[in-house]
């Protein structure tokens, strides 16, 4: 049986108030945690289950399930110390766009023709090639979740897959900027902040001469 999750009480920041989306569409509270909306929200739930019946036929909307999935990133996405890693606030900018052109479209309804409108969206918006490709393939992973988790059927996200990556010099977005060699000056200079062992990595490298320096990481 599909998951079912009820509507979340959430915090509308511009104005203060507590909101909850129901079928793709915002209904407005009153002031965050205050005891009128939080009975409101209450009220507006059980509405919702009444209306659902058992709740596992529920559809939701692009709306609903990035605001699911995004949940689920800021837990999943995390390292040793619990702190999150920069894949939360990658998820966050991939999905602007497919928002925007379709929050109100239900998931289970959601098709390569549309995913293309979204990746001709980040085009016009002049991003590059590689950067367009990566947000891609955010969104499918949001779909291919949504189906292990029984929010969209499996075809939805089958038939996502068949959207192809973005190749080089065959689509009108732009290329990303060559990768520069570092200043042997600014290499040698950050030298003292690093590990004996990163070091010697780099030393050897220049010493021979390799391309492709490790990534250097100075402590604040």
């Amino acid at each position: 049986m599909p998951i079912k999750r009820k509507p979340a009480y959430l915090l509308h920041k511009p104005s203060g108030q507590a909101r909850v989306r129901i079928d793709g569409k915002d209904v407005y509270l009153g002031k965050f945690g205050s005891k009128e909306s939080k009975d409101r929200y209450d009220d507006l739930v059980a509405e919702w289950i009444a209306k659902s019946g058992d709740g596992s036929k529920y559809a939701l909307t692009i709306d609903d399930l990035c605001l699911l999935y995004v949940d689920f990133a800021e837990t999943y996405y995390r390292r040793r110390d619990g702190q999150p890693t920069s894949e939360v606030g990658c998820v966050k900018y991939a999905l602007r766009q497919l928002i925007k052109h379709h929050g109100t479209t239900r998931a289970r309804e959601f098709s390569p023709r549309r995913l293309r409108e979204v990746r001709q969206s980040m085009i016009n918006a002049g991003r590059c090639r590689t950067a367009i490709n990566r947000d891609m393939h955010r969104i499918k992973r949001v779909f291919k979740w949504a189906v292990e988790n029984e929010y969209v059927p499996v075809d939805v996200h089958v038939a996502l897959t068949t959207v192809a990556g973005l190749k080089q010099g065959r689509s009108a977005a732009k290329e990303s900027e060559p990768v520069r060699p570092v200043a042997e000056g600014t290499v040698t200079n950050t030298l003292p902040y690093l590990s004996p062992v990163v070091q010697a990595m780099v030393r050897l490298q220049l010493t021979t001469g390799a391309r492709g320096l490790p990534p250097i990481y100075v402590p604040l």
